[in-house]
């Protein structure tokens, strides 16, 4: 699930940077598989709490498990957000400047995302969450660019509007993105310590 969700970042990354709709319904189109990924696994966990019982160590697992679906499966809808906006541009394009930065903004979120779960898939390394999530301050600091970028492309020519709107909602979702990937980390680090970091 992980590896789909990261593949929809990347390419909700790709159809933004080029404003390729055809890309963008791929992105729509693999929602889904991911929904039906998360049920499953949610399914998963909840037979191995009622199966098998798990204590200590084992039940932080499958907690942050359940905790890891949720959050990959939201992390997917902001990809999904992005390949719509790109559709409702149609042939309109972003004011360039704004849109690379949203892009930047993107690229960190999806690298934190994948650290992420490659901290929880490598036996909890939690040195690795806590690199992955100390990006977040990072992330703030390019939404704040790439707000104030918009707004002056809006200023700038207000016939940009409608495309620095969409381009607006997409660095929210993008930061949002991070901020799960955060959360993401915080569960690999309770896992691993037993204490909320």
């Amino acid at each position: 699930m992980g590896a789909n969700v990261a593949a929809a970042l990347r390419q909700s990354i790709d159809c933004l940077r080029r404003q390729d709709t055809e890309l963008a319904r791929v992105v729509i189109d693999g929602e889904d598989a991911i929904n039906r990924r998360r049920r499953a696994l949610e399914q998963l966990c909840l037979v191995v709490l009622a199966a098998h019982k798990p204590a200590g160590r084992d039940l932080r697992v499958v907690g942050a498990t359940l905790e890891l679906a949720t959050e990959l499966e939201r992390i997917a809808d902001y990809a999904v957000d992005t390949a719509r906006n790109v559709i409702q541009m149609g042939a309109a394009h972003f004011p360039a400047q704004a849109r690379d930065l949203v892009v930047q903004v993107a690229d960190v979120a999806t690298a934190m995302v994948s650290e992420t779960l490659d901290a929880y898939g490598h036996d909890v390394d939690e040195p690795r969450a806590r690199v992955a999530a100390s990006q977040m301050r990072t992330v703030a600091d390019q939404v704040h660019g790439a707000v104030e970028a918009i707004i002056a492309a809006m200023q700038a020519d207000p016939a940009t509007a409608r495309a620095g709107v969409l381009l607006l909602w997409t660095v929210r979702d993008y930061q949002r993105a991070a901020c799960r990937a955060t959360n993401i980390a915080e569960r690999v680090i309770y896992i691993a310590t037993e204490r909320d970091p």
